[in-house]
């Protein structure tokens, strides 16, 4: 009974029961796709540059990645400084990024492989009641 309360309080007030799937911002396709930046710097759109923007995101699996996800990938628009792009897709960062992605998979496969022990956790259904105390 209290929860449909809470429930329909939260509904009321306009507050989202759940988070939405995404918690990326509307995204402005005339922006930048890193940084959603209205400034001076010019935006590019070129086939190949594309491609290895959508590389990078796969690899780091980041908030541009989720941006890119919401959008048309034919559309999309970046700028060319080192700020946005140019540092997003730098070669030294994307290979340690890599290689911490191998070594967490190759730990957890480790993981895997090691039995543990299965843990049995009383419920109230597998404890006997205890005798009434006399007083």
């Amino acid at each position: 009974m209290l929860s449909l309360y809470f429930q329909a309080m939260t509904e009321l007030e306009g507050i989202p029961l759940k988070r939405r799937r995404s918690e990326v911002a509307e995204i402005d396709i005339k922006k930048c796709i890193n940084c959603q930046i209205d400034t001076n710097a010019s935006t590019c759109s070129n086939a190949q540059a594309r491609m290895k923007i959508l590389d990078d995101a796969r690899i780091r699996h980041d908030l541009v990645a989720r941006k890119l996800e919401e959008v048309d990938h034919e559309l999309f628009v970046y700028h060319v400084n080192s700020e946005c792009s140019k540092a997003y897709t730098l070669k030294k960062t994307l290979t340690k990024l890599k290689e911490e992605s191998c070594k967490a998979t190759e730990e957890s496969e480790e993981d895997e492989s090691v039995p543990t022990p299965s843990v049995s956790r009383a419920t109230r259904a597998r404890i006997a009641p205890l005798a009434p105390t006399s007083l």
